[in-house]
């Protein structure tokens, strides 16, 4: 037997391999991307080093960079830690960057060190009371997290949006910003004629602080129990509810303080968008430092340094970075109810494409949580295809493709190799943003931004019925995918509930082991359910390549599955409610209503969190969603 120090030092190596070769094999297929938009991958690399670490100010940029980073990194570790999986990080810092402002603009003048600490509180009292909303959701209305993070995601921004256009906003700036804080509220500077900031230092309290209570404290034996067992949690009389709850005030309170020292010590100012992609890039961030506080640090560094040396980079070669694919949306105000309820199933035709696709998905047990992804690819591979070769029917069918390979991702992750699903869904959202945003750029844009437009779905009135008064415009006037949608949802029905494979698909979901012995093959089902719904997901980024792209339909699909309680005609009229909140959100701004359209703009997302509330509880999930199958064992 090796002696003791040999084993801890292959256990470290062991621990360190996978998130290295990772690093690795993602430089190297950006390497072959970089070439295949025909620049120079060691020139770039070479730009990308020496923006980050060519001077100390670099230096100082990406330390100050990073620290959010770790900050919020941290407390998304030990949430997965204890398998509660908060991906409200963004909406978390937001708010602390809001409550750090208002505390600075607003509090008696005092000096430095309690000026600082009081702007700190503020931004951690905020983070926190937004993460423990949404753990307040989980525990009393069965809404799991991962939705209600997600949802309240885009509310807290938007809050953030509302609040710089009133009376925090600065008048005249030109600009969502508040003004300029006062000094004393300022982090102060650990070089000097640096821009580094003490809230380096604070990053890294946390992060021993964090690594000590994971490992060290009841705390964190709890969490670890919680996640590795929860029979075994449940028998040592830990209490579930109490240990998310704790675990989410935690992880809130971390990204405030993140969002806190941005704005006091980068920007001395809250300003619009500050806090994106922060909460999105720590859960990458928390899982290449495999769920270890010590880990989560390098990994920190790492994503701050790569973001400062990208901007290098982009000037040097003309390398992408990630921009929103353009908008072709048909906007036009309407003032009748007619063309309100038709504007209602056109806007939900994309969510009911892609909620379908996440119920063939999650009724074989499969969480659903990488439709956003789908639908992204899905809406890149029909825009370029529409528009290199001028034909809607050819980008249809290669939206269909490019949501079916970014699903097929998925399954083989989680079917193949066991990947835990909810991770294995945001890593695929997460991929599709990057890689579309790089594809767009790199090989259409030469390096910029390019903005293609396609023509909105023209509408196919059907003969006899198109006239008919009220109903003619409101349902028979419709785009034909509109109608292509209507149908899926009646031929998923009759599968599900008439047909052997449906039948098959659904005892999948309930228990594997069961349809395994009855002659099935969980996995194959998994597989192609996944794959089929990646491709109905697929089909509705067609749709939304010719409405218009809007950020997080794929999680309000996710939100009409719940309510519909996994069945196609309830998570329809699901779908249509929804489509009615974005239709009358995108009316109200046309009638100028003393509103803003902020606040309207959170309409979706708030009408989806109470229908998830209000019947979160009493839906019932597929007995084995989550659960992991292998031939030679039932589940793991």
């Amino acid at each position: 037997m090796p002696p003791a120090s040999r084993r801890v030092d292959l256990a470290a190596v062991r621990a360190l391999a996978p998130p290295l070769l990772a690093v690795l094999l993602a430089f190297g297929v950006t390497g072959i991307l970089i070439v295949a938009a025909g620049k120079n991958p060691l020139l770039a690399y070479w730009s990308l080093a020496h923006g980050a670490f060519g001077s100390w100010d670099r230096i100082a940029v990406g330390l100050n960079r990073a620290t959010p980073y770790a900050l919020t990194g941290v407390g998304i570790a030990l949430c997965f830690r204890a398998r509660v999986i908060n991906i409200g990080g963004e909406g978390q810092l937001a708010l602390g960057g809001l409550a750090a402002t208002w505390v600075a603009l607003h509090m008696v003048p005092a000096p430095r060190p309690i000026a600082t600490l009081c702007a700190l509180g503020g931004g951690v009292l905020a983070g926190a009371a937004w993460a423990g909303l949404a753990a307040g959701i989980r525990l009393k209305r069965g809404v799991h997290e991962v939705l209600a993070t997600l949802l309240l995601n885009f509310v807290g921004l938007l809050i953030v949006s509302e609040v710089l256009q009133g009376d925090l906003g600065e008048p005249g700036s030109g600009f969502p910003q508040s003004p300029l804080l006062p000094a004393a509220s300022w982090l102060g500077r650990l070089v000097r004629g640096t821009d580094l900031h003490v809230g380096v230092l604070i990053a890294l309290a946390a992060v021993a602080v964090g690594h000590v209570a994971l490992w060290r404290t009841p705390f964190g034996f709890r969490l670890r129990i919680l996640g590795a067992s929860a029979p075994a949690a449940a028998y040592a009389g830990i209490s579930p509810a109490r240990a998310l709850m704790s675990v989410m005030l935690l992880s809130g309170g971390l990204a405030g303080l993140a969002g806190a020292i941005e704005v006091l010590g980068v920007h001395y100012r809250l300003i619009d968008g500050f806090a994106h992609g922060f909460g999105f890039n720590a859960v990458a961030i928390a899982l290449l430092g495999g769920l270890n506080p010590l880990a989560v640090l390098p990994a920190g560094l790492f994503f701050g340094f790569l973001e400062t040396g990208a901007v290098a980079m982009q000037r040097a070669v003309g390398v992408p970075t990630p921009r929103a694919l353009g908008d072709g949306t048909d906007r036009r105000p309407a003032t009748r109810v007619t063309e309100f309820l038709a504007a209602t199933i056109r806007i939900a035709t994309p969510l009911v494409f892609t909620a379908l696709g996440g119920i063939l998905s999650e009724r074989a047990g499969v969480f659903a949580v990488g439709l956003e992804g789908m639908m992204l690819a899905g809406a890149f591979a029909g825009v370029i295809t529409a528009f290199l070769s001028g034909s809607m029917l050819a980008g249809v069918a290669a939206s269909v493709l490019g949501g079916a390979a970014m699903a097929a991702l998925a399954a083989v992750a989680t079917t193949r190799f066991r990947a835990e699903q909810m991770v294995t869904g945001l890593a695929v959202n997460i991929l599709a943003v990057g890689l579309t945003s790089f594809l767009l750029r790199g090989l259409l844009g030469h390096g910029e931004a390019p903005t293609i437009r396609v023509s909105p779905l023209a509408a196919m009135p059907v003969p006899g019925l198109a006239s008919l008064p009220v109903l003619g415009p409101v349902l028979f006037s419709q785009p034909v995918l509109t109608y292509v949608a209507l149908a899926a949802a009646v031929a998923i029905y009759v599968f599900l509930v008439r047909t052997r494979p449906g039948l098959t698909l659904r005892a999948v979901g309930e228990n594997p082991a069961a349809a395994f012995a009855g002659g099935a093959d969980p996995l194959r089902v998994r597989m192609l359910a996944v794959t089929c719904g990646g491709a109905l997901a697929g089909v509705g980024g067609a749709v939304l390549s010719a409405m218009g792209l809007t950020a997080g339909r794929g999680y309000l699909a996710l939100a009409a599955i719940i309510v519909g309680r996994w069945m196609p005609f309830g998570t329809l009229l699901a779908c249509l409610l929804f489509g009615a909140a974005d239709a009358l959100q995108l009316r109200v701004q046309g009638l100028r209503l003393p509103v803003s359209s902020y606040v309207i703009q959170m309409t979706p997302y708030v009408v989806s969190l109470a229908m998830l509330a209000g019947f979160g509880r009493t839906a019932q999930l597929p007995a084995a969603i989550g659960t992991a199958f292998a031939r030679d064992r039932p589940s793991s």
